[in-house]
């Protein structure tokens, strides 16, 4: 979906279609959207998998990413997981999201792909990539990320953009009463940009009033919006900073975003109640693949684990436990290797005192297996 206008394929044809965001309702049975929701990533996972073959998705250990995991694994394909490892706060080495896609690689038999690399504002190569490409996007076109993707393996690279409209942000969490058009302004928008913007009162300004134009198309009371109404404009920001990523990323190989097709996001709006703490994500990704939800979550600097009765996430000690059995297994590999030489020589010594000593040139161990890691 791209602002007013979304594209179509039926009955192996290409249709442009616009788009009625006044049609734009909220539906009341979240449990029956769940599944619709369900069905139809499946079947778009499916085709996409189909006519590209298995893609690569730059995973991290939170849910959006895990959405479109979770649809490609319900349609029986075999993604690369991709991270990097940056000098960035969000992907820094010390960060949770490499040992849960570590699990995802480890649980579902899947190739992972963790690379390293530099994303410090990129002098040299920025009027490299300006030239070749014609805009810039991906982490400023720092070498190493710009390397990564025109050199996979992988024909197409997906990512979880869109994500964020199945789930609350801290504004609306919780959230009953109304939101003024204000409010939206000065408590999301620009929240962190006061004491850092020379000219607020000026980007305040023009911030609300595109806003007030959002509402309009949406047919929504901007001084009495309700919390479910705040999806509306993040369809807005979605369909144009995702569509910007996404065709940046597909001058480089294919990209798709399966959570912003226009009959995923049409099926966004529910009532808040069923958002509050990803509620309703968390219903989808049931639907779609439940294993993937033995896996912890790792969100906003948090560790958390999911609770299938209750179905909520939840913090603590038990939630860190799938990640400290895959380090211990890791651990475990490691010494393993180091020790094989020893346990070798052992052996030789022991048969050769018992007379034992085999006339080869190689003493032949059986290799002790690894235990397996279980959820």
């Amino acid at each position: 979906m791209v602002k007013n206008i979304y594209i179509e394929s039926k009955e192996d044809k290409l249709q442009i279609k616009s788009i009625n965001k006044a049609d734009c309702i909220i539906r009341d049975d979240a449990k029956v959207v769940a599944q619709q929701l369900s069905d139809k990533l499946t079947y778009k996972a499916s085709v996409i998998a189909k006519v590209f073959g298995n893609p690569s998705i730059c995973m991290t250990g939170g849910l959006d990413s895990r959405m479109s995991l979770a649809a490609y694994l319900k349609a029986g394909a075999k993604p690369t997981l991709s991270f990097a490892v940056s000098n960035t706060q969000i992907a820094s080495p010390e960060q949770k999201d490499i040992e849960i896609i570590r699990v995802f690689s480890e649980k579902f038999s899947l190739k992972d792909n963790i690379y390293d690399c530099d994303t410090r504002f990129p002098e040299k190569e920025w009027n490299k990539y300006l030239s070749k490409y014609g805009f810039l996007n991906i982490w400023g076109a720092a070498e190493d990320v710009m390397s990564f993707f025109e050199n996979m393996p992988e024909a197409l690279c997906t990512c979880g953009y869109g994500g964020e409209l199945f789930r609350n942000v801290n504004l609306t969490e919780n959230r009953v009463d109304d939101i003024t058009i204000d409010e939206l302004v000065d408590e999301y928008y620009m929240r962190f940009g006061k004491a850092k913007l020379e000219k607020y009162n000026e980007l305040r300004q023009h911030i609300k009033e595109k806003l007030v134009k959002i509402a309009i198309q949406y047919n929504l009371d901007y001084e009495h919006l309700k919390p479910e109404d705040i999806s509306c404009f993040f369809m807005e920001n979605r369909a144009v900073a995702d569509s910007i990523t996404m065709n940046f990323l597909n001058c480089l190989r294919y990209s798709n975003m399966l959570l912003m097709e226009s009959d995923i996001v049409e099926c966004s709006r529910i009532p808040n109640r069923e958002m509050n703490g990803a509620k309703f994500m968390l219903r989808i990704l049931n639907d779609l693949y439940p294993a993937i939800l033995e896996v912890p979550v790792f969100s906003h600097h948090q560790l958390l684990r999911y609770d299938s009765k209750k179905m909520v996430l939840y913090s603590g000690l038990d939630a860190k436990r799938p990640l400290l059995l895959i380090r211990m297994k890791d651990i475990y590999k490691r010494f393993s290797t180091i020790l094989k030489p020893v346990r070798n020589l052992y052996k030789f010594f022991e048969n050769k005192g018992r007379g034992l000593v085999p006339k080869v040139d190689k003493v032949l161990v059986k290799e002790e297996k690894s235990p397996i890691f279980e959820e």
